[in-house]
């Protein structure tokens, strides 16, 4: 799980998930698409945050210009929360507050009987 909430910069020693779906990235780097890797420095290019990660498969290699690039390493509980809100047909207050307090109290998804 990530320490880090997606505001302001990792710190290096953070682990992040890399996402540049939405982005032209160089072919050098493509291989670090989807994967949970650990910032090795960050510093400043051209008025950007930049970080240098390394993937345990891969060693550092590549640099990620910009947070839009990273984002914090959900937890189970984020994901589960994030889970059952997509099964909410209605807006419930608040529903992550809610949600969490279910999954604290030990709600978890089960498999149907067609799934067994």
């Amino acid at each position: 799980m990530s320490n880090w909430n997606g505001q302001g910069h990792p710190e290096v020693g953070e682990k992040v998930f890399i996402n540049y779906s939405d982005f032209k990235v160089d072919d050098r780097i493509k291989e670090f698409e989807g994967k949970e890797v650990k910032v090795e420095a960050v510093f400043l290019c051209k008025g950007s945050t930049c970080l240098a990660v390394s993937h345990e498969r891969y060693g550092i290699g590549a640099i990620v210009f910009g947070n839009e690039w990273v984002k914090p390493i959900k937890s189970d509980r984020d994901k589960a929360i994030e889970e059952m809100r997509n099964v909410f047909e209605y807006d419930v207050g608040d529903q992550k507050y809610i949600l969490g307090a279910l999954y604290d109290a030990g709600y978890r998804k089960t498999k149907s009987v067609a799934e067994r």
